[in-house]
């Protein structure tokens, strides 16, 4: 049975429609025979989307996989929230019900268990659809009720004893191996933030070290090992509907950057063209930094330095939209060091989902960046195996990723039935 969770944004006061479970009463037997069903697609990409419960736990609703064939279309995004997740349904209808789109929220405490997560989305999503069923003629089989009792009621604590402070601290050890070859990786991570209307406060350590061991053909011995670790600050500032300003404080180290220590502070502005709250559907920002860093080498460079100060600025724009025909995202971003402006790096992005008609849709994943800011290379040639292995960064004047990709599908629409028989199968060992 789903547990009672926080829930951000609550319907009539009164919670929900339903299934099997106390919360969701059973409608399959009344259904009138001649009245269709909602139908429903469900676009969601959060890690916490579990489309097998929702169509488990939510039976008054036909579930389709075309966005073109259904009566409501649910899009649902989530966000970082001060202390956990906050969860967004904007349902957009179609049809008859066009123009009666309305938004949901959910918020999952961060010490939530899974469990207690998904029965909050699972309620909240019925929530929002019992409305839109209530309008096809379902109203008189829907059945509406607050909780059992005031002890279900979601606490809301009166007084805070972390005054909105959360923290996580975690670590993590792998071992392989095989007859010729043998690896490990120790990996950790510290965390503290703190979030509020007008402050974001970020705190954050984390990295991994790792060895790998291989036997070559002719009997030696390569061993790679890598190390990576950062420390990093943030806080921000509300200033405006649309404006924020921040400073970031970061110190790093990285075997493949050559990097033995590495520490920058920077100030930043940034500028919304879309108010901030609209961020799960929608955002263009443009953001700037100044900063100051100081380096310190694991090798020569081919500059001949070993450390040194460097002052640098970043101006970076990124737009994102979600909407039911697909999602698109632009980004670009240009740097380069203070004391010589041929020192510099641009870099572009696109990330691209559209259906283009019923059941076709085109992806396109790509980047491109032009580098010219690679002051720290070893001066000394690396070795084939250090190459193959990626030990150093090579230097290179750019870089590139493009994936393209189609996808057309045909045949039922309905997608009502779980079937969860064989979950495993011997093809995955």
């Amino acid at each position: 049975m789903p547990k009672p969770s926080r829930i951000a944004t609550a319907l009539f006061g009164l919670l929900f429609v339903g299934a099997a479970s106390p919360g969701l009463s059973p409608l399959s037997a009344q259904q009138p025979e001649l009245q269709p069903r909602l139908l429903v697609f469900l676009d969601c990409q959060t890690r916490d989307c579990n489309q097998n419960e929702f169509r488990s736990e939510i039976d008054f609703v036909d579930w389709v996989r075309e966005r073109e064939a259904s009566d409501v279309h649910v899009i649902m995004t989530s966000q970082g929230a001060g202390a956990g997740t906050e969860y967004v349904f904007d349902f957009v209808g179609s049809g008859d019900l066009l123009g009666s789109d309305v938004s949901l929220r959910y918020t999952a405490s961060v010490t939530s268990t899974q469990d207690e997560v998904l029965g909050g989305l699972t309620r909240t999503l019925a929530a929002g659809l019992a409305g839109y069923a209530a309008r096809l003629g379902y109203a008189p089989l829907l059945e509406i009720r607050g909780r059992e009792s005031e002890s279900e009621a979601p606490a809301i604590p009166r007084e805070d004893p972390w005054n909105l402070w959360v923290f996580e601290v975690g670590g993590d050890l792998e071992f392989e191996g095989e007859e010729r070859e043998e690896s490990y990786e120790i990996g950790g991570l510290m965390s503290a933030n703190r979030t509020t209307e007008d402050w974001r406060v970020e705190v954050e350590l984390g990295g991994t070290f790792s060895e790998r061991k291989v036997e070559l053909n002719d009997g030696r011995e390569f061993v790679r090992k890598q190390d990576e670790w950062e420390f990093e600050t943030l806080v921000v500032k509300s200033i405006a509907n649309q404006w924020s300003a921040g400073f970031d404080v970061e110190a790093n180290t990285s075997t493949q950057s050559n990097r033995k220590l590495g520490a920058r502070a920077a100030a930043a502005l940034e500028w919304s063209y879309f108010p901030y709250a609209d961020a799960n559907r929608r955002q263009f920002v443009v953001q700037y930094q100044l900063g100051l860093a100081r380096v310190r080498y694991e090798e020569e460079t081919i500059f001949d330095k070993t450390e040194e100060t460097l002052a640098d600025h970043r101006l970076a724009a990124v737009y994102q939209v979600r909407q039911p025909w697909g999602d698109i995202s632009f980004s670009t971003g240009w740097t380069n060091y203070l004391h010589d402006w041929e020192k510099f790096a641009l870099a572009v992005g696109v990330d691209f989902a559209v259906r283009l008609f019923r059941g076709f849709e085109l992806t396109i994943d790509g980047g491109y960046e032009i580098i010219r800011n690679q002051l720290y290379i070893p001066a000394e040639d690396l070795s084939d195996e250090e190459i193959l292995v990626q030990q150093r960064a090579l230097a290179t004047g750019y870089e590139y990723n493009l994936e393209v990709g189609l996808r057309y599908r045909f045949g039922s629409i309905f997608n009502n039935v779980v079937n969860n028989r064989f979950p495993w199968s011997v093809r995955n060992f």
